[in-house]
C-alpha cells in the first residue's frame, strides 16, 4: 500500500526538511519518496527516494505502550491522501494538506484532520509512550506544492508512521573567508556515485523553446552546485567525492576522454548556445574555493579510449588488448575493448587523460585528488587470472624473474600451480608501479593530494569461468582474488601518493543466496583485513533498492511507478557501516553516499561525522588493550602541542568505560568533540599526574577528546556492557544454531535464503 500526502506552502530556493517519525515497536519496511513536478509539469522518473528498514532484532518498544497518531499501511492499493491509508477511499477531496511553516526555521505543519481508527490510537504525548526513529529528507522545492509518498514495501506485514513535520531553513550570510585552513582538517563528507547533480538537489532545468525538452543550462549547474554547498554545510561535510566521468558520460569536457552528453543534455539546445559539455567541475571548484570545501574527482574508466580506438584496424592492434591464457577458442570480454594496463601505449594514454585534468584543476585549493574506480570492467585492472597473457608481458616476466615458461599451448597447465601465483604477484607489482606514476601526477607540488583507488565494486558479481581459472575457490581467498585483477594491497602501501580505499557496500536486501553470502563475506575481508594500516581513506556506498508502486494514475498518467529508495536502519544501527570503517582504521578521508546524497538518520550520523571532523589530520596510533579481540578501539595521537584520544565502539550495545591517563600537570583542560555532553568525571592522585575519565559510549559510536598536554599517555581501560547484554547475545546465538541445524535440510534451504536481519 502507499499514501501520497500533499505538501503546500513551499518556498523556492530555500532548503526544507521533512521529518518522518516511524515507530520501532515492530518490523517495518517503508519507502519514503518526495515527488515534485519539473518545468514540464511532469513527475520525472528519478525522485528523492529513501526509506527505513527495521529488522525484527532492531525492533523495541516501551513496556505497555504503543505509538500514538499511527497511520497504518496495510497490504492494499495506495491512495492520494491520508484516509486512503485506512481504507476510506471516498474522502479524498477532504484530505488536508501538509502545510509549510509560517516562519523560517519553524516547525509546524503536523498532520491534522480526521483521526485513524480507534484501535490505532493511544492517548498521551507522542514520544513519551513509544520509541521511534526519525527519518529526515532535505530538499529544495520546485514549486509551491509537492507530494510525499510513503509506501509499505513488505507484502505480508503492516507499516506505520507516527508523525510527519516540515521545516524551512533560514539562510545566513556566507562568510567571505573559510574559518579552517584547507590543509588543517580531515576530509569528511558525501559520496555521489553518479554525476546527477541536478537530480541530487532538485535543480531547475530550462525548457527548449523549439523542442519543449527540459535541458541542463549553466543556470542549472549554478543552482545545483550552490545547493550542494548548502547541503554540505547542513551535514557538517567538508569534502565531496563526485564521480565526474561514468559510463562514457561526464560533467566536464575532455579531449582525451571525449565524453558523451549523457549527463549534460544542454548540448541539445536548439539555438546552439551550449554546443559542448559544460565544465561543471570547474564551476564547483570555484564555489568550493570560496567556501573552504574540498573536492575529490572520481573517474570510472570502463569505456574505450578515443586515441586507442584509432588503432582498431591497424596491424598489431591486438597488443593493446588483454590476451587470454587459453590459445584459440571463442574467449571474449564483451563489446568494449579491454586494454592491457601494462601496455606502454595504453599507459601513456591514461597518463595523458589524467594529466589533462590535473593541469586544468590543479591550481584550485579545493582540488584534493583523483579517485579511480576499480571494478571488473575497469581499464586499469586485468579482467581476471585467465587474462593478461600477451607475449610481451610473458617475456618481461621471464626476463625479470629468470623463470623459463613452457610453450604457449602448455601454459595453462603450467599455471595451475605455484607458477600462477608467482606470475600474478609479479604483474601486480608492475601495475603498482603504474599506479605510483599516476599518483605522482596527481600530487604534483601538493603533498596533501593523492590518487585514491576505489576497489569496493570488485565484489559486485560472483566470478565466472570465462575470467577465472577456479572461480569458486578464488572468491574465498580475497588476497588471491585481488591479485587476479592485478591489485596488491601490500605493494600499494609502499606508494606514498596512492591510497587503496577501504570501504563497504551497504545493501539492504530480502533474498541473499549462498553465492551472495560468499561474495559479500569475501569483499568484507578483502576490503578490511588485507589492507595496510597506512591506508587512510574509506568510502561507503549504499545501493538503492528497486520498488514498484501501482495505481499511481492520480499522481501521474502511468499506472505504475518505480521508486529507487536508499534505505537506512534506525537509531544507532544507522552508524554501523561508518563505525565499522573507523573501527578497522583511522580514516583521514571518509565519505558516504549513493547515486544521490544519502538521507535518513541525520541526527544519528551528524554527531559522528562532526566528531571525526574535529580530529587533526594525522593518523592516530592504536593503544594496546588487555583483550586481543574486542569491540573497542582506543587510539592516541599528538598534534600541535595537544593530545587526542579516540574511542570507538563497534558493537550494538552500550559500554561503560573507565579510562586512566597521565598528564604533566594537574587539572589539564580537556574538550569532548562533536558538541556532545557525556557522563564523565576526572580525579587526580596525590601526585596530581593520574586522572580518570568515566563515561558511557553508545552502540556503534565514537567519542573524541582533546587534551591540552602533548605528553598525555593512557595507562588503563576498563569497560563493561549492560547486564542484560550477555543474555541477549546468548538468545541470538541459540537462534543462529537453530538456523544452522535447519540448513542441513535441503527443503529448508530456500526459506533460510530469505532471512531478514
Amino acid at each position: 500500500a502507499w499514501l501520497a500526502l500533499p505538501i503546500q506552502g513551499l518556498q523556492d530556493n530555500l532548503p526544507h526538511r521533512l521529518r518522518v517519525r516511524v515507530p520501532t515497536d515492530r518490523p517495518v519496511e517503508l519507502a519514503i519518496s518526495l515527488q515534485q513536478m519539473n518545468v514540464l509539469s511532469e513527475f520525472p522518473p528519478l525522485s528523492l527516494d529513501s526509506g527505513v528498514v527495521i529488522r525484527p532484532r532492531h525492533a523495541s518498544v516501551s513496556s505497555g505502550t504503543s505509538p500514538a497518531l499511527r497511520v497504518s499501511f496495510p497490504t492494499a492499493l495506495g491512495r492520494v491522501g491520508r484516509e486512503g491509508a485506512d481504507g476510506n477511499a471516498d474522502a479524498l477531496q477532504d484530505v488536508p494538506a501538509l502545510t509549510g511553516p509560517a516562519s523560517a526555521g519553524g516547525r509546524n505543519g503536523e498532520l491534522s484532520g480526521s483521526q485513524p481508527p480507534a484501535d490505532d490510537v493511544t492517548t498521551g504525548a507522542l514520544g513519551k509512550q513509544t520509541t521511534y526513529t526519525e527519518h529526515e529528507i532535505v530538499f529544495w522545492p520546485r514549486g509551491q506544492q509537492a507530494y510525499l509518498v510513503v509506501a509499505n514495501m513488505h507484502s505480508e506485514q503492516d507499516a506505520s508512521v507516527c508523525e510527519i513535520s516540515l521545516e524551512r531553513a533560514e539562510l545566513t550570510d556566507r562568510p567571505s573567508v573559510a574559518h579552517v585552513p584547507f590543509e588543517a582538517q580531515r576530509m569528511v563528507g558525501i559520496n555521489l556515485d553518479k554525476p546527477l547533480l541536478a537530480d541530487s538537489v532538485s535543480a531547475k532545468r530550462e525548457v527548449d523553446s523549439v523542442t519543449g525538452r527540459a535541458l541542463e543550462s549553466w543556470g542549472t549547474w549554478q543552482q545545483s552546485i550552490s545547493r550542494i554547498c548548502q547541503m554540505m554545510q547542513l551535514r557538517q561535510a567538508n569534502t565531496l567525492l563526485v564521480k565526474g566521468f561514468s559510463e562514457g558520460g561526464a560533467i566536464f569536457p575532455s579531449e582525451r576522454l571525449d565524453p558523451t552528453c549523457r549527463y549534460d543534455s544542454g548540448t541539445f539546445f536548439s539555438d546552439g548556445g551550449s554546443p559542448e559539455i559544460k565544465d561543471a567541475i570547474e564551476l564547483m571548484l570555484q564555489h568550493f574555493d570560496r567556501d573552504g570545501l574540498k573536492l575529490v574527482l572520481a573517474l570510472d574508466l570502463n569505456t574505450a579510449l578515443p586515441a586507442l580506438n584509432r588503432f582498431e584496424n591497424v596491424a598489431g592492434h591486438e597488443s593493446l588488448l588483454q590476451q587470454p591464457l587459453t590459445v584459440g577458442g571463442n574467449a571474449s570480454l564483451g563489446r568494449t575493448p579491454r586494454y592491457n594496463p601494462l601496455n606502454a601505449r595504453v599507459q601513456e594514454e591514461i597518463v595523458a587523460a589524467l594529466r589533462e585534468l590535473v593541469d586544468r584543476y590543479g591550481h584550485h585549493r579545493a582540488f584534493a585528488g583523483v579517485a579511480v574506480q576499480l571494478d571488473d570492467q575497469s581499464q586499469l585492472v586485468f579482467a581476471g587470472d585467465r587474462w593478461g597473457y600477451d607475449a610481451h608481458t610473458l617475456a618481461d616476466f621471464e626476463k625479470e624473474t629468470q623463470v623459463k615458461l613452457p610453450p604457449r599451448e602448455q601454459l595453462e597447465t603450467a599455471f595451475s600451480g605455484a607458477a600462477r601465483l608467482a606470475f600474478l604477484d609479479w604483474r601486480a607489482g608492475q601495475l603498482t608501479k603504474f599506479y605510483a606514476r599516476l599518483g605522482d601526477i596527481v600530487r604534483g607540488q601538493h603533498v596533501d593530494r593523492k590518487l585514491y583507488l576505489n576497489a569496493i565494486r570488485l565484489w559486485d558479481d560472483f566470478p565466472n569461468e570465462s575470467r577465472f581459472l577456479n572461480p569458486k575457490e578464488v572468491i574465498r581467498n580475497p588476497r588471491e582474488y585481488m591479485l587476479a585483477f592485478g591489485i596488491s594491497p601490500e605493494r600499494l602501501a609502499e606508494s606514498p601518493h596512492v591510497d587503496l580505499m577501504r570501504g563497504s557496500i551497504d545493501v539492504i536486501s530480502h533474498s541473499v543466496n549462498s553465492q551472495d553470502w560468499i561474495r559479500r563475506e569475501s569483499g568484507q575481508r578483502g576490503l578490511v583485513e588485507f589492507y595496510s594500516a597506512s591506508d587512510s581513506s574509506a568510502v561507503v556506498l549504499r545501493y538503492p533498492r528497486r520498488f514498484q508502486i501501482v495505481g499511481t494514475a492520480q499522481l501521474d498518467h502511468a499506472d505504475a511507478r518505480w521508486l529507487y529508495p536508499t534505505l537506512s536502519h534506525p537509531g544507532a544501527h544507522a552508524r554501523k557501516v561508518l563505525i565499522n570503517q573507523i573501527f578497522h582504521s583511522d580514516p583521514l578521508l571518509l565519505v558516504d553516499g549513493s547515486w544521490l546524497p544519502f538521507s535518513g538518520q541525520e541526527n544519528e550520523v551528524l554527531s559522528l561525522m562532526k566528531t571525526l571532523n574535529d580530529f587533526p589530520p594525522i593518523k592516530l596510533t592504536p593503544v594496546a588493550l588487555r583483550e586481543s579481540d574486542t569491540n573497542l578501539r582506543v587510539r592516541l595521537g599528538h598534534f600541535q602541542n595537544k593530545s587526542y584520544v579516540q574511542i570507538v565502539n563497534n558493537a550494538p550495545w552500550e559500554e561503560s568505560l573507565q579510562l586512566d591517563y597521565r598528564t604533566v600537570g594537574r587539572n589539564v583542560p580537556a574538550r569532548v568533540f562533536g558538541d556532545r555532553v557525556l557522563d564523565s568525571s576526572a580525579s587526580g592522585d596525590e601526585a596530581g599526574d593520574t586522572n580518570r575519565w568515566t563515561l558511557r559510549l553508545g552502540p556503534y559510536d565514537m567519542i573524541g577528546i582533546e587534551v591540552d598536554d602533548p605528553h598525555l599517555s593512557l595507562t588503563s581501560l576498563q569497560h563493561a556492557p549492560p547486564a542484560d547484554t550477555a543474555g541477549r547475545i546468548a538468545k541470538e546465538l541459540a537462534v543462529l544454531e537453530t538456523l544452522v541445524a535447519r540448513s542441513a535440510d535441503v527443503a529448508e534451504q530456500p526459506i533460510l535464503a530469505n532471512i531478514g536481519g
